[in-house]
C-alpha cells in the first residue's frame, strides 16, 4: 500500500505527518512518503485516492487527523468526503 502525506512546510505541519508513521504498525508492506508542500496542504493519498483533505475542510483552521483515523478510514475503505 502506498501512503503519501503532503503537508505544508511553512506551516510546520510536519509532525502531524510525521505522526502517521504510525500506519507502518497498522498495516504489512505499506510505503509512507512524507512530501513537503506549502499552502496550508495536509493531504493524505493512499493508493491514489484522496483518505483526508484538511484544506476541503477548512482553509481557516489547523484541522488534522485524530490518531488511528486515517488506519479506520483505510480499514473501512473509506474515501475523504466533503
Amino acid at each position: 500500500m502506498k501512503v503519501e502525506i503532503y503537508y505544508c512546510s511553512m506551516w510546520n505541519y510536519l509532525p502531524q505527518a510525521s505522526r502517521l508513521e504510525e500506519l507502518k504498525d497498522s498495516f504489512n508492506n505499506v510505503e509512507v512518503s512524507l512530501i513537503a508542500s506549502n499552502g496550508g496542504t495536509f493531504q493524505v493519498i493512499v493508493n491514489e485516492k484522496i483518505i483526508f483533505d484538511k484544506l476541503a475542510i477548512s482553509k481557516t483552521e489547523a484541522i488534522f487527523p485524530n490518531v488511528g483515523e486515517i488506519s479506520k478510514k483505510i480499514k473501512e475503505g473509506k474515501l475523504f468526503e466533503n
